[in-house]
């Protein structure tokens, strides 16, 4: 049976799919909704799977996409002067609500590992079945603020998947510094 107090915790996963859903009720308007495959769009509703249903794993993962996305919304969306309400809740609300989850849960020794698959299972993803134009999770080309370094898409892909490897598990070591394991287990799939 579920505690009074995890029950909270676990409703609380109402809150990322709020988020989420309100980014996709702002593309469908658009006609962009290809742009709910952003890491951070689809990351939300996982992130409130994760924590209503007590996937441990998901919540992790989610969460540590949450942290650099978060940078490259600022860099890309706010520093451009495209801010939409929708998506301050998609990143800074699922941010905190992912950091509020892994106070919670504790990290992982795996996080890095489940967040590396993700990347690779959502860019084949993003890769089959968006546009090339729309470039979601940069899956077609070479973004346009690094077109001048690269010459060539399997190039950059090379390099921003090797920042990608490197970058989760150092952020999994500092994670795991603030939020230690809290009950490890061998066999864990959490």
């Amino acid at each position: 049976m579920i505690s009074d107090k995890n029950l909270r915790f676990r409703l609380s996963g109402i809150f990322p799919i709020l988020f989420c859903l309100g980014q996709a009720v702002y593309y469908w308007s658009r006609d962009e909704f290809a742009n709910m495959l952003w890491m951070c769009n689809i990351g939300n509703g996982l992130l409130g799977i994760g924590i209503f249903f007590g996937i441990n794993w998901l919540t992790r993962l989610t969460t540590m996409w949450l942290i650099p996305g978060l940078v490259i919304w600022l860099n890309y969306v706010v520093g451009s002067g495209n801010f939409v309400v929708t998506s301050f809740f998609a990143h800074i609300g699922g941010l905190v609500m992912g950091i509020y989850a892994l106070y919670k849960i504790g990290g992982s020794r795996r996080m890095a590992l489940h967040s590396i698959i993700w990347f690779f299972l959502l860019q084949l993803i993003c890769r089959l079945f968006t546009s090339y134009d729309a470039n979601v999770n940069v899956a077609h080309r070479v973004h346009e603020g690094v077109s001048d370094t690269f010459n060539a898409y399997w190039k950059f892909w090379l390099t921003s998947s090797f920042v990608v490897i490197v970058g989760m598990f150092v952020l999994q070591w500092i994670l795991l510094k603030i939020f230690p394991e809290k009950h490890p287990q061998l066999f864990s799939v959490n």
